[in-house]
């Protein structure tokens, strides 16, 4: 089984980051927190489904994660994992939800009660149909033969109670709890015993696809409201996360645990590139990582072997 690791998301690493240079009491802090917990929660999902699919037979399947493709007319779809195989491909959409989850057809939609509250949602049977057509059409746009494209809805949250409509036949064939995983896929692909795709054909596909992904860099400081001078510069302790640490001789000191560091400004760098500006100065670096020496602090960058434009003064640096 051919599999690329699941990561964490760009969402989350994102909110951290900005929940780990802001005050305690900032104002928007209670928002970001309930986006960054909400995101958590779907990401752990996600993460929860690998254990299942691990037990799936050894063969030649790709099981690609957390792609976010553009379409045919310029539209962004993301698929949270996908198996592709020789016979056909499936798609699973991963609901990390609580409660009892019932799946109503009229209309169609799904509906959470959690602590006697109801809430409905967009059904992601609909969400992930979808999906399915703009994958069979974005694979054709690169000549790869058709095979079947199958969907499953997998609840993560193992204690969810699952409901279905009498009448709704299409929830309780394609929707499942994730610990059902590899039965279901069983019997999905017993039907298929043709191989369409030759395996230099299947990995022409998961190359196209990972080759396409565009992950979504969204500026979460606007989407706050939070002007970046509101950003706490400095380099964090990475084992007590006290802002900010001293710089020393060659190493990072942190003034509350005594905790050293030789790299501890990596970290620091890369919230700035999420954060701030991927494109930096030595100047910008210097004010950001409490620096004072010019010197020092070139030598920092030029140890990242990053890409860089200019001369002396006028020089910047890419993330």
């Amino acid at each position: 089984m051919i599999k690329k690791e699941r990561k964490k998301p760009l969402k989350v690493i994102s909110l951290e980051a900005i929940l780990g240079r802001l005050p305690l009491n900032y104002q928007n802090r209670p928002y970001i927190e309930d986006e960054l917990g909400k995101a958590m929660a779907g990401w752990r999902g996600e993460q929860a489904i690998d254990f299942h699919l691990s037990f799936l037979p050894k063969e030649q399947t790709m099981i690609l994660h957390d792609l976010r493709l553009e379409d045919n007319e310029n539209r962004f779809f993301q698929i949270d994992t996908v198996l592709l195989s020789s016979k056909f491909h499936l798609i699973l959409e991963v609901k990390n939800m609580a409660g009892t989850l019932y799946f109503n057809n009229d209309p169609q939609q799904l509906v959470q009660k959690l602590n006697n509250e109801e809430k409905a949602y967009q059904c992601p049977i609909l969400l992930v149909e979808r999906q399915r057509l703009q994958l069979q059409t974005f694979l054709k746009k690169f000549q790869i033969p058709e095979v079947p494209i199958l969907t499953l809805v997998v609840i993560s949250h193992a204690n969810s109670v699952i409901k279905f409509a009498p009448n709704f036949y299409k929830a309780k064939q394609c929707v499942i709890h994730a610990a059902a995983i590899p039965d279901k896929i069983s019997g999905i692909k017993a039907p298929f015993k043709n191989e369409i795709l030759s395996q230099k054909e299947l990995k022409k596909a998961a190359r196209i696809l990972v080759k396409n992904h565009q992950p979504l860099n969204k500026d979460y400081l606007e989407h706050f409201n939070i002007p970046k001078s509101d950003i706490l510069p400095g380099v964090h302790c990475p084992k007590c996360r006290n802002l900010p640490m001293e710089r020393k001789r060659g190493y990072w000191l942190c003034p509350s645990c005594q905790h050293s560091s030789k790299n501890a400004h990596i970290a620091a760098i890369y919230d700035y590139s999420l954060l701030i500006n991927s494109k930096i100065t030595n100047q910008a670096i210097r004010e950001f990582l409490h620096l004072q020496s010019i010197f020092a602090t070139t030598k920092l960058l030029n140890s990242l072997n990053l890409k860089k434009e200019g001369q002396f003064k006028g020089r910047s640096y890419f993330l």
